[in-house]
C-alpha cells in the first residue's frame, strides 16, 4: 500500500472515531477505550522479520530520518532519538495528507521518538511501537510514523540480503523527494567508503 493510502486510511479512521464521539456526546461521555484504539492503530506496527534485524534496522532509520540517538537499549528493545523539525517538504505532505489539521502534526521545533521493539513467539516476526513527543507532549502523528514503518521495514530486508518490493521502495523513493530522509548523510557516508576504497586500491604491495 502506497504511503498517501497509508496516511489516507489513518486520517478517515481518526474522522470517523471523531465523529462518533461528537454523535454520541449528547446521550453519553466519550469511552477513553476509543481513542486508545485509534492511536493503537497507528502505534502498533508488526514486521515479518526476527527482533536483531529489525532493532538494527531501528537504528538506522533514526539515521537516515535525522534523529540522534539519546538512548539505546537492545536487552529491553528500547530506542529513543531526537531530533530539530523540518518544516520544508514534510509539512506541505501532512497538509496534502491531512488537510489544514496536518499543519498541527508537523509543528514543533523539537520531535522525541521512541521506538520499542518486542520480540514475540515466531522469531521471523518482530512487534514494533513508535511513538512521538513534541515540546514535551505526546503526539499522535500519522506521516512520521509512517515515514520510521516504511525505513524500517526497507532496512531489515536490507539487512537480511532481501529484495525489497517495489511498493516498499517506492514508498522510500517518496520520503526522499519530500526530504524526510537524510540524503545528505547518505552521501557523505557513500563518499567516505569509496575513498577508502580507493586508497586501499592505490597503497602499494609489500616487497617480499
Amino acid at each position: 500500500m502506497e504511503i498517501k493510502n497509508l496516511i489516507q486510511c489513518h486520517w478517515l479512521l481518526k474522522r470517523t472515531l471523531i465523529l462518533v464521539l461528537i454523535l454520541s456526546g449528547c446521550a453519553s461521555p466519550p469511552d477513553p477505550d476509543t481513542g486508545q484504539l485509534a492511536t493503537r492503530a497507528i502505534e502498533v506496527r508488526y514486521i515479518e522479520n526476527d527482533f536483531e534485524a529489525t532493532y538494527k534496522a531501528a537504528t538506522h532509520s533514526f539515521a537516515a530520518l535525522g534523529y540522534t540517538i539519546e538512548h539505546s537499549e537492545k536487552k529491553t528493545g528500547i530506542l529513543t532519538g531526537k531530533r530539530e523539525t523540518k518544516t520544508t517538504g514534510r509539512t506541505a505532505w501532512a497538509v496534502v495528507g491531512l488537510g489544514p489539521l496536518g499543519l498541527a502534526a508537523a509543528s514543533g521545533p523539537t520531535e522525541e521518538i521512541t521506538v520499542l521493539v518486542e520480540k514475540l513467539d515466531d522469531e521471523n516476526r518482530t512487534k514494533l511501537r513508535i511513538q512521538m513527543i513534541v515540546d514535551g507532549r505526546p503526539q499522535i502523528d500519522p506521516v512520521t510514523v509512517d515515514s520510521i514503518w516504511i525505513v524500517i521495514q526497507r532496512e531489515a530486508m536490507l539487512i537480511k540480503g532481501l529484495s525489497v518490493p517495489d511498493d516498499l521502495e517506492k514508498n522510500y523513493k517518496m520520503l526522499e523527494e519530500a526530504n524526510l530522509i537524510n540524503v545528505v548523510k547518505k552521501k557523505k557516508v557513500a563518499k567516505k567508503k569509496a575513498a577508502k576504497k580507493k586508497a586501499a586500491k592505490k597503497k602499494p604491495a609489500r616487497r617480499r
